[in-house]
């Protein structure tokens, strides 16, 4: 073999085991890339991706919930976590979590509640994890309490609070305090509404049916004092006010303060 045969050929020997060697680190940071991506993943499925870029360290906590089949050791997984976090957002999202595993009703009752302080985030899609979150915990509480009186009221409820829907759900409280018009609660959830919506006759007339029901209603009570003074009926709604207002220890400091600027104008 001539001299310069065989320099091409070491050349060409030398050239393959650079592609080789190339190729190998290649798949060797692949391979290191891999676990960081599948740990992305996985907290994902725990947590919503802001609140993982809030709190890096979620992710190790989503491996331990990943690696925990009981619902009763996830339950509790949740509640470790709620309490190591600095973060209020993150113990919420926890605590919420937990109650989920649970089968304490008033326990999804309550952190479905505690998630509204939370309905107006400008992150639209941490945003809607919370509302599915808080959904789920709505719609397991329904369910636990189907034999419940209330039951009915509670899935239209739930109905208005969901995207979409929320039409859907206020034809269904009309139609329910049609077939029961000795229910006290619909006719208050009803005149209520109707004072979100500016409907202030409406509303006066559903408090007025709730009296009629239930006279020492507070939220009736309350709900009569706003329709009549929305209509200028001032000395009327004067009047439910303080009656509202002798019934001091079932109202917020927020409804007093109205109701006493409501008697003072």
């Amino acid at each position: 073999m001539s001299s310069k045969t065989l320099r091409l050929s070491i050349l060409g020997l030398g050239g393959l085991i650079f592609v080789l060697l190339f190729i190998a680190d290649r798949k060797a940071l692949v391979t290191e890339d891999q676990p960081s991506a599948e740990q992305a993943n996985q907290s994902e499925q725990f947590f919503p991706s802001s609140l993982i870029a809030l709190q890096p360290e979620l992710a190790v906590a989503a491996e331990k919930l990943s690696q925990t089949k009981d619902s009763f050791q996830l339950q509790q997984v949740w509640q470790e976590i709620a309490q190591s976090s600095p973060d209020t957002l993150v113990q919420q999202w926890c605590r919420s979590q937990a109650a989920l595993m649970g089968t304490d009703r008033l326990a999804l009752v309550e952190q479905s509640a505690a998630l509204n302080q939370y309905r107006s985030l400008s992150d639209t899609s941490l945003q809607q994890a919370i509302n599915t979150l808080e959904l789920n915990l709505r719609s397991k509480a329904i369910l636990m309490g189907e034999s419940d009186a209330d039951f009915v009221v509670e899935r239209a409820l739930l109905l208005v609070n969901t995207n979409g829907r929320s039409m859907e759900g206020i034809l269904e409280l009309r139609s329910l305090a049609e077939a029961n018009p000795e229910n006290v609660k619909i006719q208050l959830i009803l005149g209520e509404f109707s004072l979100q919506t500016g409907q202030w006759a409406k509303a006066e007339e559903r408090f007025q049916k709730s009296l009629k029901l239930d006279p020492g209603n507070v939220r009736a009570l309350i709900g009569m004092a706003e329709s009549l003074s929305a209509q200028s009926k001032r000395e009327e709604a004067k009047g439910f006010a303080r009656k509202a207002l002798e019934r001091s220890e079932s109202i917020s400091a927020g409804q007093k303060e109205k109701l006493n600027r409501l008697l003072n104008s």
